[in-house]
């Protein structure tokens, strides 16, 4: 359960990874062929078909999600950021579809990125990083109360009932006060392939752009 986000909606994201599916499916069909007793080769097949599968669920193909859960993507950017950064970079009612314009939404995730080198390179652990975003761009950070929360409520409050019959530490995600310190181990994935994710998603939206197609973001929650 989570936010999904395609490029120009669903059926266009399925026609762009068909190669990437074909590929996928033969891995896979290559990896079942493998006799029981290859368990070497067997290894190495799996993670063809890792990578095959990874392929299909990417920024550089039009697609995004994140977990309504602690580690989901968007939860670990605004614990670093303080503020709702899926709001920041997708504005508008997502009952809609929400325009993207590739050149602004690539700006604003190097933003981001930019945001995160002068916090580090100043030895800046505390989070969030709020006066650094105001460094790096001159402007009032955007509003620190999340605007679109409706999924991460209903989370919140089975993850409250759960927690009146027994021990739940064991669930992944939950409700958890933001971190007030900066961890490599925590947050170093959200700021590294995490930024990278949104910069390839805006990229590609870029290039449909000046190709003269208009874009628009498909948001499901």
């Amino acid at each position: 359960m989570g936010i999904d986000i395609y490029l120009d909606g669903a059926e266009e994201y399925q026609s762009r990874i068909a190669e990437e599916r074909e590929r996928f499916e033969k891995a896979v069909a290559y990896r079942n062929s493998i006799p029981s007793d290859q368990p070497e080769l067997q290894e190495k097949a799996q993670k063809e078909v890792e990578i095959c599968w990874g392929a299909l669920y990417s920024g550089k193909k039009g697609y995004l999600c994140s977990s309504y859960n602690r580690n989901g993507l968007f939860r670990g950017l605004e614990e670093i950021f303080g503020f709702d950064v899926a709001a920041y970079i997708f504005p508008g009612d997502w009952r809609n579809p929400v325009p993207v314009k590739g050149e602004e939404f690539v700006a604003r995730i190097r933003l981001l990125q930019g945001v995160a080198v002068t916090a580090l390179s100043k030895g800046k652990t505390r989070l969030p990083w709020l006066e650094e975003f105001t460094e790096s761009s001159g402007e009032r950070a955007p509003d620190v109360h999340p605007q679109h929360v409706s999924g991460e409520e209903f989370g919140n409050q089975i993850f409250g009932l759960l927690a009146g019959s027994g021990d739940v530490s064991e669930l992944e995600g939950g409700p958890a006060d933001p971190a007030p310190h900066f961890d490599p181990r925590r947050h170093g994935w959200y700021v590294t392939a995490g930024l990278q994710e949104l910069l390839d998603f805006g990229r590609l939206a870029e290039e449909m752009n000046r190709q003269g197609k208009g874009t628009f973001a498909a948001i499901s929650y």
